[in-house]
């Protein structure tokens, strides 16, 4: 079985601080400070176990939480944060995720999408390098592992001028697409999809399953990141379902074994898209 994983930036980081470095000294030194290290191993470990069975080909995406929608919200308010250090910021972040999985045994290599993607225009982009490239990672016994970033555009401007945001969510559906993955998993701090904020409100309603692309979640409640709202990520996923016939769980990978359940076929827990 084929499946991506999206490690989402509240999982993978302490995405509501706002408190970010801006500049690579301040970043070197502090920028750990900002990672969710004991959910991360506890993630690792449920992934090893899964993939010792030897059933499953894994890809990785990672949220960027602070290291980049801090960072480019800043920006386009105004700030003098160069381009190149909010990718350097994201790549800072992978290299630590991808270190935690090495130092497990687990055999990762990192796909940049600041050297491989750009921007065409109208929120397009050409992947089709990196998709490539994580293709024959896979057949080479090896997990590709990418994450959102800042690409170049071509013959246009875009939010950060010469760059645009290429978002890990788009790269979950672009991935998942051209390896024909059997799965997405999402992984979340929250259970899964709910029509209204669980955080900020207490009736808000559990959503177990979402098909054929239908589904009713309130827009004054959600969380707009610079890659946009729960709506579009959810529009996504559901594109995947209907066109593509890829099934998504979002889970809540906070709590320890969720993930080991979804990766072993549970799709009891969460929010299933299909």
């Amino acid at each position: 079985m084929r499946i991506v994983i999206k490690l989402g930036g509240s999982v993978a980081t302490y995405k509501e601080r706002t408190d970010f470095p801006e500049s690579t000294t301040e970043l070197k030194l502090k920028g750990n400070e900002y990672i969710r290290h004991d959910s991360l191993k506890h993630i690792i470990k449920e992934i090893t176990k899964a993939e010792s069975v030897g059933k499953h080909q894994f890809i990785l995406v990672n949220g960027a939480g602070p290291f980049g929608h801090v960072l480019v919200q800043n920006k386009l308010n105004g700030k003098d944060i160069k381009t190149e250090f909010i990718h350097e910021s994201v790549k800072f972040l992978n290299k630590d995720i991808t270190d935690e999985f090495k130092t497990a045994g687990i055999n990762i290599e990192t796909l940049h999408p600041f050297e491989l993607c750009s921007c065409t225009g109208d929120g397009a982009f050409d992947v089709n390098e990196l998709c490539e490239k994580a293709a024959r990672l896979l057949k080479k016994g090896i997990i590709p592992s990418t994450y959102g970033d800042v690409v170049p555009t071509s013959n246009h401007k875009g939010r950060l001028g010469d760059y645009e945001v290429l978002s890990g969510d788009v790269l979950v559906y672009e991935l998942a697409k051209y390896l024909k993955a059997d799965k997405v998993i999402i992984v979340s701090d929250v259970d899964g999809v709910y029509d209204k904020n669980p955080k900020l409100f207490s009736d808000a309603h559990f959503i177990r399953t979402i098909k054929d692309g239908k589904f009713n979640i309130q827009n004054d409640t959600i969380t707009v990141d610079v890659t946009g709202s729960l709506r579009g990520k959810l529009n996504l996923l559901a594109k995947l379902s209907v066109e593509n016939r890829i099934k998504s769980q979002i889970i809540n990978g906070l709590i320890p074994g969720i993930l080991g359940m979804a990766l072993n076929g549970d799709e009891s827990t969460g929010t299933l898209i299909k």
